[in-house]
């Protein structure tokens, strides 16, 4: 992802936020491949925003890449991380 296309989800994901304070935000990472620094850095960010506003932020669905950065950099011992959508929202339910 280049630089304006992260900015351009980083806002609209900021602005989904600022809509729906205090709120659970599931993020399906399916589709994903590779995170950049920048989109980690990103998300990030917009972690410490929820959690200010008392919400909270998961992730499903990583791939083997995904879940390997996640790892490495020791976000999964930050993000709430889950196999499935379905078990996401059991765990996120409770």
């Amino acid at each position: 992802m280049d630089p304006i296309m992260i900015e351009e989800i980083g806002i609209e994901l900021q602005s989904l936020l600022d809509a729906n304070k205090g709120g659970t935000f599931l993020l399906d990472l399916n589709a994903v491949e590779f995170l950049s620094s920048a989109v980690l850095n990103r998300l990030i960010v917009l972690d410490k925003n929820i959690k200010t506003d008392k919400g909270v932020m998961a992730f499903c669905n990583l791939g083997a890449a995904v879940n390997e950065v996640f790892a490495i950099t020791k976000l999964d011992l930050l993000f709430k991380l889950f196999d499935t959508r379905d078990a996401a929202i059991d765990a996120l339910q409770q």
